[in-house]
C-alpha cells in the first residue's frame, strides 16, 4: 500500500520513548507549523505534518538510501528513497534507527524563504495525543489520556484512522463528506465535485494562488480562491471561510470512502486543538 503525504503551501517505530508530557515551542511561517529537531549530527526545521505517516529529510542533508518508496500526494505518485536516521530527537523525545525517506524541499524553501531539514508526521512516534496550543505556540506530547483541554476545547468529534491520516465527517448543505485534518495544509482544500454540487453557497474570490506540493518533481498548480458561505463540523459551524478547489482523484487509493476535501487545523482552531489518536477524537 502507497504510503501518504498531503503537504501543501501557499504562496501569498517503535515503542513511545517520552514522558507524561513534552512541550516543545513552536512558530507558525505561512500557516505551516515549523519545529526545532536533531537529527544524526545535525539539526534543524521541520514542518508538522498531520498529514503525514512518515519522516522525510531534505535530499541535500540525507545520508545514503537504502531502498526506493512511493508516496501518494496531491500531485500524483512519488518515489522516495528510504534511509535511516540514527538518531532523531524532538524536545526531549529521543528515537533511535528511525525509518526516513529523502525527497527535494528547496521549491517549498523558497516559498517560505528558510531554510528546512525535513517535514514530520505527528504519529512516527505513537503518541497517544497531541496538543497543539495556538495560543502561545506550543505542542504538547501526551503518552496517556488527559483532560485538561475540557474547560478551553469546547468542540470534539470522533475520526477514522484510513491509511495513517485522520478523517473526519463535515456537513455542506446537508450533504456529507469525508475531509482529512491536515497540519500541513495553509488552506482549506475541497474537490472540484463539491465547487459544483453546491455552486450557491460559494463566491470567487477573483484570486489566483499558486499552490505547492510535494512530487517527484516539484509542482506549482494554480487555483481560484473563493469563499463557502457555510460549512458544518460536528456541532460547530464556520462561515464564509477561505478555500482552495483542486483534484483530489490522486489521493482516492486506500481509502474506505471518498475524500472530498481537506481542512487546515491552523485555520480551523482559534486556541488550539488536541488530537487523541488512541480513542479517535479529536478537541479544538
Amino acid at each position: 500500500m502507497r504510503r501518504l503525504h498531503f503537504l501543501l503551501v501557499l504562496c501569498c517505530l517503535s515503542v513511545s520513548a517520552f514522558a507524561a508530557n513534552n512541550i516543545i515551542p513552536f512558530r507558525m511561517v505561512n500557516g505551516l507549523i515549523i519545529i526545532e529537531a536533531g537529527y544524526n549530527n545535525s539539526e534543524g526545521q521541520f514542518i508538522l505534518d498531520t498529514g503525514s505517516d512518515g519522516l522525510f529529510i531534505d535530499k541535500q542533508n540525507s545520508g545514503k538510501a537504502a531502498s526506493s518508496q512511493t508516496y501518494q500526494t496531491l500531485s500524483g505518485d512519488m518515489e522516495v528513497e528510504s534511509i535511516t536516521i540514527k538518531h532523531f530527537s524532538f524536545g526531549n523525545i529521543k528515537k533511535r534507527n528511525v525509518t526516513a525517506y529523502t525527497t527535494n524541499l528547496t521549491h517549498l524553501e523558497n516559498v517560505l524563504q528558510m531554510d528546512l531539514a525535513g517535514i514530520m508526521g505527528t504519529t512516527i512516534f505513537t503518541p497517544h495525543s497531541v496538543y497543539i496550543n495556538f495560543t502561545d505556540y506550543t505542542i504538547h506530547f501526551f503518552d496517556s489520556y488527559v483532560d485538561h483541554h475540557k474547560n478551553t476545547l469546547l468542540n470534539s468529534s470522533s475520526f477514522d484512522w484510513e491509511n495513517g491520516v485522520p478523517v473526519v465527517k463535515v456537513s455542506i448543505d446537508n450533504a456529507e463528506y469525508s475531509f482529512i485534518l491536515d497540519s500541513g495544509a495553509s488552506i482549506h482544500l475541497v474537490d472540484f465535485s463539491i465547487m459544483e454540487n453546491h455552486k450557491n453557497l460559494i463566491t470567487d474570490k477573483n484570486a489566483d494562488i499558486n499552490l505547492q506540493t510535494l512530487s517527484t518533481n516539484p509542482t506549482e498548480n494554480s487555483s481560484k480562491k473563493s469563499c463557502l458561505s457555510e460549512l458544518k463540523f460536528e456541532n460547530h459551524v464556520y462561515q464564509n471561510i477561505n478555500i482552495l478547489s483542486i483534484d483530489l482523484s490522486k489521493i482516492q487509493d486506500g481509502f474506505s470512502k471518498k475524500i472530498s476535501g481537506i481542512l487546515s487545523l491552523s485555520e480551523m482552531a482559534n486556541k488550539g486543538v488536541l488530537i487523541d489518536f488512541k480513542n479517535k477524537k479529536i478537541h479544538f
